[in-house]
């Protein structure tokens, strides 16, 4: 699987009649690896393949169509997925899709639509969205000279984004620069503990990390980030913990409690602007009490990981100053 492009190697995890066509829109189409970023599955309805700036249908040789000549999926194109990506035994992964998806190999997220049951078990499969997981090296060149602290401290930093919108590939790339340490801007490099709740960030297969996340990085996979807080600072020590996806008032209380024991953390949460009115009340409770002293603000106005600001703990926008 060396050689493989990302797409091609989903392809061959998804199997069947749908990854067929999926491998054979990646052959023709050769800028569709560079600019994908989700593809959607649903019951009756053509497969959807979402760019950058567009989305488009595909037939069944796997070419960009109209909707009305376009391969329809079906139900048991999703039943075969679901076994394909449960490796045959969905009881084992049973948990994850109570939560509304699976992550598999690449960091690559599969939401999953359909009827719920009252125990949160998901059946008969409607649709799945997958979202393209990328590790890009030097995605978060123009953000880490803002968070670096001198030479072996950072700013505890938030990063604020709508989905799809770059903020885990920034995130993954921040952690390998503070983990591993940079020549230029310079930086020693410092343990970093990563909770990886949804395994996106490292996209673990054996509890190893498949993406680079640095030299100095300690990873739980699958940890509830809460939970995971506790732990990596009594078992590891970490200088900084990287999270990905703050959800609620107990995930804040605990980053809140570390910082007050000298942790830096670097985060993302949803929401589109630093004061927008899509933030929840316990993120904007979070920035009224300076909690963060950095805050990276993400859209995509130029495509994914447009920065649209760099603010201090005062709202300062740095980075519009010191572009101009």
């Amino acid at each position: 699987m060396g050689n493989e492009t990302v797409l091609t190697q989903i392809a061959d995890r998804l199997g069947g009649r749908i990854g067929g066509l999926l491998g054979r829109a990646v052959c023709l189409d050769s800028g569709l690896e560079r600019n994908v970023t989700e593809i959607r599955l649903r019951v009756g309805r053509p497969i959807s393949i979402k760019r950058h700036t567009d989305s488009y249908f595909i037939d069944s040789q796997g070419k960009q169509t109209l909707a009305r000549q376009a391969y329809y999926v079906r139900s048991e194109d999703l039943s075969f997925i679901m076994s394909r990506i449960c490796q045959y035994s969905r009881y084992a992964f049973e948990s994850d899709i109570k939560q509304g998806y699976i992550t598999i190999p690449g960091g690559h997220r599969i939401g999953i639509a359909g009827k719920i049951l009252p125990d949160g078990t998901i059946t008969e499969v409607s649709g799945l969205s997958i979202r393209i997981g990328k590790a890009i090296q030097g995605a978060s060149e123009k953000v880490l000279p803002y968070i670096l602290r001198g030479e072996s401290d950072i700013y505890s930093t938030l990063i604020i984004s709508p989905p799809g919108c770059g903020k885990t590939t920034i995130l993954r790339d921040l952690t390998r620069n503070i983990s591993t340490g940079r020549i230029k801007p310079y930086f020693t490099g410092i343990n970093v503990g990563v909770v990886d709740e949804r395994s996106e960030i490292g996209a673990c297969i054996h509890g190893c990390p498949t993406h680079d996340v640095g030299l100095r990085t300690d990873l739980y996979d699958g940890c509830p980030k809460e939970k995971g807080i506790l732990m990596m600072i009594r078992g590891m020590a970490p200088d900084v913990i990287v999270l990905d996806e703050l959800g609620g008032e107990g995930d804040i209380n605990a980053v809140r409690g570390a910082m007050h024991a000298g942790i830096r953390f670097v985060a993302t949460v949803h929401g589109y602007g630093i004061e927008s009115s899509s933030l929840r009340l316990d993120v904007k409770r979070m920035i009224e009490e300076s909690l963060f002293e950095r805050y990276v603000v993400l859209s995509r106005l130029e495509g994914p990981g447009t920065i649209v600001g760099i603010y201090n703990e005062n709202l300062q926008n740095l980075y519009e100053r010191k572009e101009k």
